[in-house]
């Protein structure tokens, strides 16, 4: 893996930097892990901000992660303290993007591992999937669970997948950035993928 750069900070619609390379989206609640869970992916401490306000991110942040992927970190969802200006900003910024961008190959849905998959999240899916991209689900904080907590998600989670998408039995991630469980998995998937 090569050393993942940030290539920009994005505000405005239609100012995405000009790159050729496919890019993944990174998509989650508020607070629910979404920077930590970058910076253990992209291996560099600190270069995603993380915050314990939720809505700390308001710019999609275009990350390079390898010589053959763009990682698009996109504002978290969900903060309902923003107020209607700012959140009515970023609804366009990521409208835009994800309309628009002809980059954009697959995503990354993020869901904390105490709340499991929502209306939101399963939204998000199905709208990736419905305009052809690949759609991975990581869900986060699993250290926050104790370990028949943790049993339970997992299987609620490959059950819910599986009645709804079957095809995405294997695209599912359990992840936590601070005990470092399930990162690795997710950047070998990675790494088969960019071939």
């Amino acid at each position: 893996m090569n050393k993942s750069i940030l290539l920009a900070t994005v505000f405005e619609k239609g100012s995405y930097p000009r790159t050729i390379h496919p890019e993944l989206a990174v998509c989650g609640r508020s607070n629910c892990g979404k920077s930590s869970f970058l910076n253990s992916l992209l291996g560099i401490k600190n270069l995603a901000r993380v915050s314990s306000k939720p809505g700390k991110t308001a710019s999609i942040n275009f990350y390079q992660y390898t010589d053959k992927l763009v990682i698009a970190d996109l504002p978290g969802y969900g903060y309902a303290k923003a107020s209607w200006d700012i959140r009515n900003k970023w609804k366009g910024l990521i409208e835009d993007y994800l309309f628009t961008r002809k980059q954009l190959q697959a995503a990354f849905i993020l869901a904390d591992a105490r709340r499991g998959l929502q209306e939101e999240e399963l939204g998000l899916i199905e709208l990736f999937k419905s305009r052809g991209l690949k759609v991975m689900v990581i869900i986060t904080k699993t250290d926050k669970l104790s370990s028949s907590e943790l049993a339970k998600m997992k299987a609620d989670t490959l059950a819910l997948i599986s009645k709804l998408w079957q095809d995405m039995h294997d695209m599912i991630f359990f992840t936590s950035s601070l005990k470092k469980v399930g990162i690795d998995s997710v950047k070998k998937y990675l790494e088969r993928s960019c071939r």
